[in-house]
């Protein structure tokens, strides 16, 4: 981005590094044009405004494979801005996506590939198939029908840190999922004092392998029974599941939908919020789940966002 360095992966220690990469003394870098055009390009079919006048910020912080130590980015003042992205749906209608800003920066592309797996499940074409991609962040599946009963063929996991630190900020900005919580927190602002109570926990289920999406009988439910919720309120948590589902296919969207409505639909769910865990003490809770007998959606936002999900038809 900065200097004339080669980018290919798998190549021997500092055989593709220099004074400017290095951030050495006294070296300074040079802006590839390339960048510039190819940003320019992405702005315009996203319909940014391009800006006259742009910059770049150093952003402080280690990381192994960022040998100086500190990132050349854009922050405030980025060369795309207000844009969008129309997404046409299956009933006709256009969803448009509201884009903020399209920025260039130096990165080193992350962990890569390298640290992801594919599985196969079955034949393509004959019914029960399943491609499976999986890694940091992401469990990701194409034709989830192996699994009879389990909505998106099986638990999933799907997370984001977004920023250059392990623990975001509370308002947890350009994280591309904090708008599900911002979501679930509507509804504990809609709930009156004796609700708040039940729905307020301390800790929150751990990390611990499968047993994160393990699903419990409704005795053992934690939080506030949704059944017991005024009807303003219960539209309110309609919403969060829609949410929650909005990134989904229309197929996978459908059938989870259907578990839940055939367990009870949302009067079968326990909402629960997480005070242990709030980043900044701002009330604004960023860890929060809906469970029931057959479902548990477990929205992690602390230090940033994992979420695990696991719908099924019976319990």
């Amino acid at each position: 981005m900065f200097c004339g360095c080669a980018n290919k992966f798998g190549a021997e220690p500092n055989t593709q590094v220099c004074p400017v990469c290095l951030g050495l003394p006294g070296s300074l870098p040079v802006l590839n044009q390339t960048a510039v055009e190819s940003a320019i390009r992405i702005g315009l079919a996203l319909g940014c405004e391009i800006v006259p006048w742009c910059r770049f910020a150093r952003k402080n912080y280690f990381y192994p494979d960022m040998p100086k130590n500190y990132q050349i980015s854009q922050y405030d003042e980025p060369i795309a801005i207000n844009g969008h992205l129309d997404i046409p749906l299956d009933d006709g209608t256009t969803w448009r996506v509201d884009i903020e800003r399209a920025h260039m920066e130096e990165d080193t592309k992350g962990v890569g590939l390298a640290d992801y797996s594919v599985a196969l499940f079955g034949e393509p074409g004959a019914g029960a198939f399943e491609f499976v991609l999986t890694g940091r962040h992401c469990t990701a599946r194409c034709d989830g029908d192996s699994v009879e009963g389990a909505a998106f063929g099986g638990p999933i996991f799907y997370g984001h840190q977004a920023g250059p630190t392990f623990e975001e900020k509370p308002d947890h900005p350009n994280n591309v999922y904090w708008y599900q919580a911002k979501r679930a927190n509507e509804v504990f602002q809609a709930l009156n004092g004796k609700q708040r109570e039940q729905a307020l926990l301390g800790d929150p289920r751990a990390e611990k392998a499968t047993a994160t999406i393990e699903l419990k009988k409704k005795g053992e439910l934690a939080g506030l029974p949704v059944a017991g919720m005024t009807k303003d309120q219960k539209h309110l948590v309609e919403k969060v599941l829609a949410d929650l589902l909005m990134p989904f296919r229309k197929k996978d969207t459908d059938e989870a939908m259907r578990y839940i409505k055939g367990a009870g639909g949302v009067d079968s769910l326990f909402m629960s919020f997480y005070k242990n865990l709030d980043i900044g003490s701002d009330g604004v809770w960023d860890v929060w789940q809906l469970e029931s007998p057959n479902m548990v959606w477990y929205f992690r936002g602390s230090p940033h966002v994992h979420t695990w999900v696991n719908i099924r038809a019976k319990a």
